[in-house]
């Protein structure tokens, strides 16, 4: 199977973070990914800034 370049960096970008968030929820005080209220409120805002600092490396 080929990939586009395009492809293929997405793949790995999702696999790094997968494995990234995975070694974060071994944190026992890691908010667990159903979290509600405010905490939804601060996984978002980290959410999108991380989704900003890894766009802005490409």
């Amino acid at each position: 199977m080929e990939l586009s370049e395009w492809e293929a960096n997405a793949i790995r970008r999702l696999s790094v973070e997968y494995l990234n968030e995975s070694h974060r929820a071994t944190d026992p005080r890691y908010p667990s990914p159903w979290a509600e209220g405010e905490q939804v409120k601060v996984i978002a805002t980290n959410t999108a800034r991380n989704a900003i600092r890894a766009l802005a490396s490409l």
